[in-house]
């Protein structure tokens, strides 16, 4: 009895070594204050751990952003992500820097403005963060306006970057100098390198405002499409130049989807469901050699082809 009696005191005493640790710290590389309740004379630091009635929130701030969050900033981040249990803040550049994007929310912070950033499992892996600050440039957010990117949908195209397709044609006057009239078959011998993909000036559409705690439907199906367009140049031969690329893209919703607004508990009052579509130069450079005169020549021609676009909303408060 008097053995089982120490080893109970031993285990005890061990229990309580490893709580004090783990209070003082050491229990993780870094650091966390772990609260009931958002206390208004904690000190901001670079992760805390808060209670709230749904479950614990864990709030890692970025070092550059910890002097311009107090606790208010918290509690409004918290009321407007009730059903999240992890809070990234960054800044502007800290956001643009990160590695990847996750699932979860990521707050902007700049100037004591915060703009709240929610990205959907089938979009973090389609869409930068670059692309996304410049949603939130282009769109002129209030602070704490909250933006979701529910969805990006992308096109096929070719993945390779640089590839020869050869293609005999038929034309009696096919290069300069015309005078090789005896030309009357060429070659073609075609090379294409691709730009960065980026938003098309234009092609972010508005689709429907439901105000919070409604639902709503489109009076008229929704479609938009970006095609394959010329920019500048000229190719010998339109066909093979533009074999292969993405030539239209549609965005299309029917008017049997029902589109819901912010919850009832949400701060916001609105919402607002948008769509943007991206593109990325192609550029296509053509020698074209007649076969008897072995004559060659050059074109060049650089083509806009539609690449994807992205599903978003914009939860916001309309003064009324």
């Amino acid at each position: 009895m008097k053995k089982n009696a120490r080893v109970t005191r031993w285990i005890a005493i061990m229990l309580s070594i490893s709580l004090i640790l783990s209070a003082q710290g050491f229990a993780s590389a870094k650091p966390s204050h772990r609260y009931r309740a958002i206390n208004p004379n904690i000190e901001i630091s670079e992760n805390i751990v808060v209670d709230t009635e749904n479950g614990l929130v864990d709030i890692s701030i970025n070092a550059e952003a910890v002097d311009k969050i107090d606790i208010s900033d918290l509690e409004k981040l918290i009321e407007i992500n009730p059903c999240l249990d992890e809070i990234s803040i960054e800044t502007i550049e800290s956001f643009q820097n990160l590695d990847e994007l996750s699932e979860q929310i990521a707050v902007i912070v700049d100037d004591d403005v915060i703009i709240n950033v929610l990205i959907l499992e089938d979009a973090f892996d389609s869409i930068t963060a670059v692309e996304i600050l410049e949603i939130i440039e282009d769109n002129n957010l209030d602070p704490f306006d909250s933006i979701t990117i529910h969805n990006v949908v992308e096109f096929f195209h070719e993945d390779s970057e640089d590839f020869e397709i050869i293609e005999i044609e038929q034309c009696k006057a096919a290069i300069a100098p015309q005078d090789k009239w005896y030309d009357l078959t060429v070659s073609i011998k075609q090379t294409r390198s691709f730009g960065s993909e980026y938003a098309v000036s234009g092609y972010d559409f508005f689709v429907i405002s439901v105000a919070k705690g409604q639902k709503k439907k489109l009076s008229a199906k929704f479609e938009k499409s970006l095609g394959l367009s010329l920019i500048a140049g000229a190719a010998y031969s339109g066909a093979t130049a533009t074999a292969g690329l993405t030539s239209s893209k549609k965005c299309t919703f029917d008017i049997n989807l029902e589109w819901r607004g912010p919850l009832e508990s949400s701060p916001h009052n609105s919402r607002e469901y948008r769509v943007r579509f991206f593109a990325r130069n192609v550029t296509v450079k053509q020698e074209v050699t007649g076969s008897q005169s072995k004559c060659t020549c050059t074109y060049t021609a650089t083509y806009r082809e539609p690449t994807r676009y992205a599903e978003y909303s914009i939860d916001s408060t309309i003064k009324k």
